[in-house]
């Protein structure tokens, strides 16, 4: 997504990194780090500046760091993926392989501060289990509200502040604004 305002060209910018500046970071080509990325092996960039600039999160590269070789990415990613999920029931093939091309999208890397399999599962936990307490609130309970409390806060320590834009991207309100902003909002004691 190309950011237009300069509100958000100087978030992206104090927020991510050149494919170049990646590359530095990581000790490796430029050119061998956008065939990574041509390949899907790591995640497309986060955002494109005016000019066309894609930029990326700073730890684009800590998966295939941690499965070792770009042929191990996918499995690796699958591998972690299922292992955090399996505490919450089955998760289907169907599901893994939409987190995957979620992550090589680079959707991820608008969203979270860190992006590994373990906090994309739990970010889409916590996500629907925050809608789901607010859909049927119970604000005079001691449990809902801690319950809320600790969901929200734990949501907000993976959460990215977001682009403006990003509502334009996502064709809704994000789960920031969704999930922390509006709780926050409306109960006061979640501050």
């Amino acid at each position: 997504m190309r950011v237009s305002t300069a509100e958000d060209v100087a978030y992206v910018r104090r927020s991510y990194l050149s494919l170049e500046a990646v590359a530095a970071a990581e000790g490796i080509p430029r050119a061998e780090l956008a065939d990574l990325v041509t390949a899907h092996v790591v995640p497309g960039p986060a955002y494109l500046l005016p000019a066309g600039e894609p930029m990326f999160p700073r730890d684009l590269c800590a998966l295939l760091r941690s499965a070792g070789t770009p042929v191990e990415v996918p499995g690796h990613f699958r591998s972690r993926f299922v292992s955090v999920a399996r505490y919450h029931g089955p998760v289907s093939d169907e599901r893994i392989e939409a987190e995957w091309e979620s992550y090589l999208s680079g959707a991820y890397g608008v969203c979270l501060r860190q992006v590994t399999p373990e906090t994309i599962f739990l970010k889409e936990w916590l996500v629907s289990a925050i809608e789901e307490r607010l859909r049927a609130p119970d604000p005079e309970s001691p449990a809902w509200r801690r319950t809320l409390c600790e969901q929200v806060e734990g949501l907000d320590a993976l959460l990215r502040p977001f682009a403006s834009s990003d509502r334009v991207r996502f064709g809704r309100p994000t789960s920031r604004e969704r999930c922390v902003d509006v709780p926050r909002a409306r109960y006061p004691w979640l501050l």
